[in-house]
């Protein structure tokens, strides 16, 4: 596994976000830290971009240590979501904290993810199905 970006997002705003993206052979794992809010979706957008314009169409997002997202994360969440899967990839998400597991539920967003309750089940089914 290697490290293609790190992200670390202070300067600027109020809200925090880090991402990390590591690449397996079938996908790529992106860890987030901190809060997603509207004033960052530009970096997890561009991320996201640039990893398709590589021919990586399959990602999970390790949502660990995200702690808070607003309604404009989720719809661009569920945009990649859509995005990736109409390219033949998918965007799964994995051990979302359970405040950031009820903002997604609450958005009425069960079943638009595949939702895997820690990282390591997430790669193990993926690794099955690929």
């Amino acid at each position: 596994m290697s490290v293609v970006t790190e992200s670390n997002l202070e300067a600027g705003s109020a809200h925090r976000l880090e991402l990390r993206v590591q690449c397996d052979d079938d996908h790529v794992v992106m860890q987030m830290w901190g809060e997603l809010y509207t004033d960052r979706i530009g970096e997890l957008t561009r991320t996201l971009d640039g990893l398709v314009r590589a021919g990586r169409t399959r990602v999970l997002l390790d949502l660990s240590r995200l702690y808070d997202l607003d309604g404009d994360a989720i719809t661009e969440l569920t945009r990649w979501q859509a995005a990736l899967s109409a390219s033949g990839g998918w965007l799964c998400l994995a051990a979302p904290r359970p405040w950031v597991r009820r903002l997604l539920e609450h958005m009425c967003l069960r079943g638009t993810f595949t939702v895997y309750p820690t990282v390591a089940q997430a790669r193990n089914e993926l690794a099955v199905g690929a």
